[in-house]
């Protein structure tokens, strides 16, 4: 009668574990969680490689949930570009976001600066000025 319960018992607990192991595994899934610093810093890489055509990298916010992977990106560029130029660039970081993980779903603000670079109607913009040395 002892082993019996004792098998019993034994056989309860293990008929648990398996259970509470997958809705471990189920909750992680759901619940959002941050990625890992080595892949945030791969996205990150995308802003580096485009520096030339940002004033001014302002902020990134990553979370995962499932396989998915959520990223927020602020920049800022010059106050007198186009509304076009803004768009092509935040389509292309956001394609070479998806390049780097195809779970990626990018969201690219971009916003312009406050024109403080303007001084006596000359433009001192650092990217304008880059730009033009390329040329």
């Amino acid at each position: 009668m002892i082993v019996d319960s004792g098998v019993a018992i034994a056989l309860t607990v293990f008929a648990l574990v398996v259970p509470l192991r997958g809705s471990k595994e189920a909750l992680n899934q759901l619940l959002d969680r941050t990625i890992p610093d080595e892949v945030q810093m791969r996205f990150l890489s995308v802003v580096t490689k485009n520096h030339t055509n940002i004033c001014e990298f302002k902020a990134i916010h990553t979370r995962q949930s499932g396989k998915d992977i959520f990223i927020e990106l602020d920049i800022i560029l010059p106050f007198d570009e186009s509304m076009e130029y803004k768009d092509k660039l935040e389509k292309k970081i956001s394609k070479e976001i998806i390049d780097i993980n195809s779970n990626a779903v990018p969201r690219v603000y971009a916003k312009a600066c406050d024109g403080k670079c303007l001084d006596n109607n000359k433009r001192n913009c650092p990217i304008h000025i880059f730009r033009s040395l390329n040329e």
